[in-house]
This record gives C-alpha cells, sequence and structure tokens, in this order.
C-alpha cells in the first residue's frame, strides 16, 4: 500500500536521501500552493498558474505538490514539457531523486509522438537497399550514401540486440531528417496489433510501459495531439488526469503551430498520381473480395479525376492572380486573403468542391485501408505486400486529411465577435521548383485551449520561469484561454537571488539606436564596442535577435576574437557549442557564445560557464508572419495598440529570460551589458527596466574603460 507523505515529509526526505539538498522557502510555498489548490475535496476549479523564476527549483516543487494530491485522489499525473531534452531530465534525474524521498515505488513512464520512434517494419525493409518499390510512386529508402548503410545497419543491430530502444532521441548520433522521414510512421500507415513487429515495436513497447503509471512524461505536442483527439487517446482519459504544463509560456505558441494547416500543391498533385496507382493494383491485389472491389475502384478513378479538376481549376486561379506573380518574383510578403475579400469569395465555389471531392475519397481510402488490414489478418495476402500496401494507403489518408483540414479552416464563416482565422499563400522554400502553398490557421489558440485542455482535465498546474509580462499574466491569460479563471489563482513566486548583490546590469553608452534609420550606424557602432565588453578569460553568452546582424559582427571580429567565438548555425549544435565552451572554461580558457533565441532561454550555464550575459538589443518580436500580422491589424480593429498590447509584454519576458541566463545558481556572480540606447533614452524603456529582477544598474557605461563603473552612474 503507498503511504501518501504531505508536502513537508517529501522535502525532509529528499533533505536526508539526496546529499547537499536544501529546500528552499520559495519552493516550499509553490509545492503548498499546488497541493492547496488540487485538494480532491474542493469543488472550485483545480487549475492554477504559478510563475516561479530561476533558483526556485519549481521542478520539484511542483511534483512534490502534484503528487501530494494525485497520489491520494487515484489521479494520473501527465507532466508536459516544451522539448524532449527536458523529458528526459525528468526521467533520468528528477524523478529518481524524488523517488528517494517517497520512500516507496512510483511507477513512471514516458510518452512520445509516435514520429520520435523508428518502425521496425520499415527499418528491416530498408537495411541493405534490397527493397524495390511496389508501385512507380512508392517512397522507399534510397540509400545514397555509405554513412547512410553503416547507420541503418547499426540501427537494425542496436534494435535487436536490446541496446537501442528505437527511440530518436536515444541514437547517439545525428540522422538526418529526410532519413528519418522514411524509418518513422504515423497512426495512418501503421497497421498496429495486424503488425508482424507489433511486439517489438518501440512506440507500442513505450505504450505498454504506460499501463498502471502513476506519473507520465510527455512533451506539449503529445498534450495537443491527444486534446485534438478528444482526450484519452494517447494519454489517459483527461478527468483522470491532473495536468502539469511546464515550459508554459511555450504551450500557446505550441498550440498555434499544431493547429496550422497548409495545402501544397505539388505534394497533392504526387499524391493523386500514387492513388491513381493504387486504384489500378487494388482489383488484382485483392481479389479475393470479388466484383465490390473494381466497382469501389471504378467510383474512386471517377471521384479521384474530379479532385484532380479541383485542384487544377484552384491551382489555375491562383497562379493567375497578382498577388501571387509579385510573391513568385519578388521578395514580397505572403499575401494575406482577407475574409470576405474579392479573392476569397471567387475561391469559395472551388474550395468547396475541393472539399466535396476529398471527403469522397478519404471515405474510398478508408475502406481500402480496412480491407487490406483484414487481408493481412486472414492472410489473404502476402503480409510482406499487404503491410507495404497498408503504409502507402495510409500515407495518402494522412496527406487528404492535412489537406482536408486547411480546407475546413478556410470555409470556416467569419464572425465579427471571434477571433477569426488567417489564411494566405506562399511557395515552398523546400520543393524544386518552389511550388504554391495555401495556409489557413487560427489567430490564437485561447478558444481551442479553453474547450480540448482546461474545460476538460480534473487539474492542472501551469508554470514557467516567464509567465509575466510587464509585471502581468494578461498576455499569458489571453493566449492560453484562462479567462474562466480566477486572478486569485495566478501567482508569482519571489526568487531566491539577491539580485543587486550578485548582478551588475551595465547599459552601455551607445550613441546611436537600432533602429531603422540609424541602423547600419548602430551595426558600425556594435562592431567597434563589442570587443571592449569581452573578457579574455571569460565565460560570455552574447544575445542577437537577428542572424543577419549576428553574422555580421562575426565577419569584422578580429581572427584572434573569432578563435574564441562559437558561432550558432556554423558547424555545431547547439548543444555540442555548449558542451564545446564548458570544456573551454574548464581547462581555465576564454569562451565567446554568439546566439540568438535557441540560446536566450533554457541554456543553463552555471558558475564560471557564464559570468557575464551581452544583449546587442532589446528582443522585440518581429511580426513577419501572416498570423502576427493579422493579429496586429485585429487589435487595431478593437481599438488597441499592438505596440503596447504586443510587442511590449512580449519583449519584457524576451528580456528576462535573455538577463535570466546569468544567474543560474545562488552562488553564482557576474554582469550584463545591454548595448541598446532605447532602455535609456525612451519611456517604454524604463517600463521594461522596471519589471527586471532589482540587479546593480550602471548607466552610460562606457565599455572601453578598464574599470566597471568608472564612466558609469550607479542607480
Amino acid at each position: 500500500m503507498t503511504v501518501i507523505k504531505t508536502v513537508e515529509a517529501m522535502f525532509v526526505g529528499l533533505e536526508q536521501q539526496v546529499t547537499g539538498f536544501v529546500t528552499r522557502p520559495q519552493q516550499l510555498e509553490m509545492a503548498n500552493l499546488i497541493a492547496h489548490k488540487l485538494d480532491p475535496n474542493r469543488m472550485d476549479e483545480r487549475v492554477i498558474v504559478i510563475d516561479a523564476p530561476t533558483g526556485v527549483g519549481k521542478t520539484l516543487a511542483y511534483l512534490v505538490g502534484v503528487l501530494s494530491q494525485a497520489l491520494k485522489d487515484n489521479k494520473v499525473v501527465v507532466v508536459s514539457t516544451a522539448t524532449t531534452n527536458l523529458q528526459s531530465q525528468l526521467i533520468n534525474n528528477d524523478l529518481p531523486m524524488l523517488v528517494k524521498a517517497l520512500g516507496h515505488p512510483l511507477h513512471y513512464a514516458i510518452a512520445k509522438g509516435r514520429g520520435r520512434y523508428v518502425c521496425v517494419t520499415k527499418l528491416n525493409q530498408s537495411a541493405g537497399n534490397k527493397t524495390q518499390a511496389i508501385l512507380p510512386l512508392e517512397k522507399v529508402v534510397a540509400i545514397h550514401h555509405v554513412q547512410d548503410e553503416l547507420a541503418l545497419a547499426a540501427m537494425r543491430k542496436a534494435l535487436v540486440s536490446g541496446e537501442w530502444d528505437g527511440d530518436r532521441d536515444n541514437w547517439p548520433d545525428n540522422v538526418s531528417r529526410a532519413l528519418w522521414a522514411k524509418l518513422s510512421t504515423d497512426s495512418d500507415s501503421c497497421l498496429a496489433k495486424s503488425c508482424a513487429d507489433y511486439a517489438t515495436c518501440p512506440f507500442f513497447n513505450m505504450k505498454r510501459r504506460q499501463i498502471g503509471a502513476q506519473l507520465i512524461v510527455a512533451n506539449h505536442d503529445v498534450v495537443l495531439c491527444d486534446a485534438t483527439l478528444g482526450g484519452g487517446v494517447l494519454l489517459p482519459a483527461m478527468k483522470e488526469v491532473v495536468h502539469v504544463i511546464d515550459e508554459a509560456h511555450a504551450l500557446p505558441k505550441k498550440a498555434l503551430e499544431h493547429s496550422a494547416r497548409k495545402l501544397n500543391f505539388s505534394d497533392v498533385k504526387k499524391a493523386c498520381e500514387q492513388a491513381d496507382t493504387v486504384f489500378k493494383r487494388l482489383p488484382v491485389l485483392l481479389k479475393h473480395r470479388g466484383a465490390e472491389v473494381s466497382d469501389l475502384v471504378n467510383l474512386s478513378n471517377n471521384e479521384l479525376d474530379q479532385l484532380i479538376d479541383c485542384f487544377i481549376n484552384l491551382e489555375a486561379v491562383l497562379m493567375v492572380q497578382d498577388c501571387v506573380k509579385q510573391l513568385s518574383s519578388e521578395h514580397q510578403q505572403e499575401p494575406i486573403i482577407a475574409w470576405k475579400s474579392p479573392l476569397l469569395t471567387m475561391l469559395m465555389p472551388m474550395i468547396e468542391a475541393l472539399w466535396a471531392s476529398l471527403d469522397l475519397i478519404r471515405k474510398r481510402l478508408n475502406v481500402f485501408a480496412m480491407w487490406l488490414k483484414e487481408a493481412v489478418d486472414t492472410k489473404s495476402i502476402s503480409r510482406d505486400v499487404g503491410e507495404r500496401f497498408f503504409i502507402i494507403v495510409g500515407g495518402l489518408l494522412g496527406t487528404f486529411q492535412q489537406v482536408s483540414e486547411c480546407i475546413g479552416l478556410y470555409l470556416a464563416v467569419g464572425n465579427d465577435e471571434q477571433v477569426p482565422n488567417v489564411r494566405w499563400l506562399s511557395f515552398s522554400a523546400h520543393s524544386v521548383p518552389s511550388c504554391l502553398e495555401l495556409h489557413a490557421s487560427p489567430m490564437v489558440a485561447s478558444s481551442f485551449l479553453a474547450k480540448k485542455l482546461w474545460n476538460k482535465v480534473s487539474g492542472a498546474v501551469l508554470t514557467s520561469a516567464t509567465l509575466k509580462g510587464l509585471g502581468s499574466f494578461a498576455r499569458f491569460k489571453d493566449d492560453c484561454g484562462l479567462q474562466g479563471i480566477s486572478a486569485a489563482d495566478f501567482h508569482a513566486v519571489s526568487s531566491p537571488f539577491k539580485y543587486y548583490q550578485q548582478a551588475t546590469l551595465r547599459l552601455a553608452a551607445m550613441r546611436f539606436e537600432p533602429s531603422s534609420d540609424s541602423a547600419q550606424a548602430w551595426l558600425n557602432e556594435l562592431v567597434t564596442a563589442l570587443p571592449h565588453a569581452i573578457a579574455e578569460k571569460e565565460g560570455t553568452l552574447v544575445l542577437f535577435t537577428s542572424k543577419v546582424v549576428m553574422n555580421t559582427v562575426y565577419q569584422q571580429l578580429s581572427p584572434l576574437m573569432k578563435a574564441r567565438i562559437l558561432l550558432q548555425d556554423a558547424d555545431l549544435s547547439p548543444q555540442k557549442m555548449v558542451d564545446k565552451h564548458k570544456a573551454r572554461i574548464q581547462a581555465g580558457e576564454g569562451s565567446v557564445i554568439f546566439g540568438m533565441d535557441r540560446f536566450a532561454e533554457g541554456v543553463d550555464l552555471p558558475g564560471d560557464y557564464c559570468t557575464h550575459v551581452i544583449i546587442t538589443r532589446i528582443p522585440f518580436p518581429t511580426f513577419h508572419r501572416p498570423v502576427d500580422r493579422e493579429k496586429q491589424a485585429w487589435f487595431k480593429q478593437r481599438g488597441l495598440n499592438p505596440f503596447f498590447n504586443l510587442s511590449l509584454p512580449m519583449a519584457s519576458i524576451r528580456l528576462i529570460q535573455s538577463c535570466g541566463r546569468l544567474l543560474r545558481r545562488e552562488t553564482d556572480q557576474g554582469r550584463i551589458t545591454v548595448m541598446d540606447k532605447r532602455l535609456q533614452v525612451k519611456q517604454y524603456g524604463e517600463t521594461l527596466l522596471h519589471h527586471l529582477p532589482n540587479y546593480r544598474v550602471l548607466r552610460n557605461v562606457d565599455l572601453t574603460a578598464q574599470e566597471e563603473g568608472v564612466h558609469g552612474k550607479v542607480v
């Protein structure tokens, strides 16, 4: 029998079992807030939002707080992280530590999407490149490089021996996206229990480990996908789950990406050609079913012809539009198709016809998939051929489903009272030659998250180090669909850091601003000033908001300076950059990382690994994407100022995240240098400074000075 411990007892257990662990007051406060809110006896909404700065120890705080109530209530805890790396950290570090404090076993498991696991059938077929296509357009793994041959052979050997569990994240070497796409599968192309490799399938092995789990470590993509399916498909039923959304600031953006759809005309043409070839082969392959196959194939061929005509007509109309001509010939912004615009009104009949044709073809493919599965189960056809045909039909179903969902977003009626969908056009950057794409997306994820998550779960904890913009939860609350949650359920835990003693914020004395009219002058000044700001034997992180600016600065530095710099997107992955940086510091050398967004949040460089963070400019968001542009326009229509209601709160969060790279432990010390004059001369600059932690601030710092503060004014 599991003995349920109180929050305080669990932390006492951690202090007794984990060497060097000391409970922080803020950690205990956070855990108790969660435990109180999730008490099974409460009758109100059991959703709580907690902003917990770096240093609080929020992971153990939410684990202790949630488990103290979930185990009592026989609920499954689902912890969702922003990345698979954070999942691994929980599974390999935090949870084993917590089990020591519990004093009894805790059954926990990981949950990832099917695409993170190798398909055994595809791996076996592709290893050695012996597989031949059974259809002219079948996508088989074509091995062109010895490196790929060796990788496939090594994967197969490691999988058979048990040295590898089939999880892409656990494979020690890099696998190209193109190769992995041909080695993994999706739900449409998976035979599940009918597959010959079901018993050894890595994905279903992962699912089997979840049976009876008291805690499941998922990621935002899995949670969002399960919510889309209604819940209880990829994870336990929502009423049986208490969700913990870690790194919750990333959830709205993830939800938008999850909801967006596109129609790539080139991919659709290939899918239609492949469907035509499949229909021609099915009467022979499924001849045991008699005339019903031929009859359905004849109907399907006619419907496929109608579908192809719909696509041809739609593409032809779009290609003669002025906005498309400009997009294809110049570097124009992706044109938005506004609701009730003449273009959308003209397209609507064609889109509706396309919708109807897609629906018919998807129904036919579903029937054929069912028949193929039955044929494999009853051994009416050979398993090898049946499985491979099923994978092809499943792939077609997936393609047409994505197109259908895109068309559905296009057809959704606009409403002045509701947040509208966004529709736009682009040319694919990955197709040769480039081809036209239709895109559609909700403008915000709030409605989806409210309906699919918060209204269904038995309890939820949302936490991150940066949920507040300009000191307010308002932006996060709106973006996350939490309007129904009481203000009393939003909490900000204080930091254990003594910011004023531990860190200095230096505002550089720059002559120019990085705005459009003086951008080049600022860039020239940055190139000159930056080398003076970087100490030779120090761990330094330099953060940029533009890849062009970062590369331009790097190219103009001296060879000696370049030798100490690790440049993002150069030769090393971000993780290998961090590893090399740490190795240099450990060897007593100086090391500098030049990075962008990837390094502005989530990177942990404690102690001497980073004693100086340089922020080149205020990290204002850029609104180039169609969804962002439309959101700005929608705010204006409602009488709101996009700068003050969108840009500034987001810049505040990002600036806090960037500064937060400096202090990672209570013993850390160092300085932050900001090379953006606007923090000192603009009124909003004072607003941004006001909502930063209480660093010791030096204004107008001359970076050429040998001693900090000589030419700076302390405030």
